[in-house]
């Protein structure tokens, strides 16, 4: 498919992971026009001095850093004004992905391609969170959010959810689109990607994870060839 597609990604203080994601939409988009957008949220010492390594090893991406934490809603802001003007579609991800599918870009055009409602297609479980008045709401809990870009400068890209956490930011843009007749479409992440999460398993772990997932990679995750 012929589509330009911006991939933007918040980084703090993961380089490992960052390194792990940055390799795999490498090896897993080589078929897609693509730009990569990195926005390190004001990591320190040596996980600063490691993003710089990645984005130096990786050659063609884009990158910045911010002078103070700023939180993952006004990172992707950062990396939303670094989006070339010709792209089609953006994905907004985490530094603590892994992309397992060739076909994973590809995937996510032909949902919109096919449904005249779409409007955002999340890769995530559906979760619990504290919602206003400390009322229990569920909805998506996005390992990464995409969508198309005409639509997201037509809602109002972010707008006024920029202070939200990642999930309240994606929420409300969920919320957007069905004021204008569009669907969030959720898609498992198994056969896509896979989502370390936060302090649940061991650094060597999860790269000893992610070595048997390149190893079995043709037979176990190219899901949608």
């Amino acid at each position: 498919m012929g589509e330009k597609v911006s991939i933007i990604i918040v980084h703090h203080n993961e380089p490992r992971h960052l390194n792990l994601l940055a390799q795999s939409i490498k090896l897993c988009s080589e078929i897609n026009d693509y730009e990569t957008i990195m926005v390190d949220d004001y990591s320190q010492d040596d996980a600063r001095k490691s993003f710089l390594e990645i984005v130096e090893k990786m050659g063609n991406v884009k990158a910045v850093r911010n002078e103070k934490r700023k939180g993952f809603a006004a990172s992707l802001i950062t990396g939303i004004d670094l989006v070339d003007g010709d792209s089609d579609y953006l994905i907004f991800t985490h530094s603590d992905n892994v992309v397992l599918s060739k076909r994973w870009i590809d995937f996510m055009i032909e949902n919109e391609i096919s449904n005249a409602k779409f409007g955002a297609l999340c890769v995530g479980p559906l979760t619990q969170f504290t919602g206003p008045g400390g009322k229990m709401l569920e909805g998506p809990n996005y390992n990464f959010l995409f969508t198309k870009k005409s639509i997201f400068d037509n809602v109002g890209k972010f707008d006024p959810y920029s202070k939200c956490d990642n999930v309240g930011l994606f929420f409300g843009y969920q919320h957007k689109l069905q004021e204008i007749g569009k669907d969030l479409i959720m898609a498992s992440p198994l056969g896509l990607l896979h989502h370390y999460g936060s302090g649940k398993i061991s650094q060597q772990e999860k790269i000893d994870d992610v070595a048997r997932f390149n190893e079995l990679f043709v037979n176990r995750v190219n899901k949608y060839r």
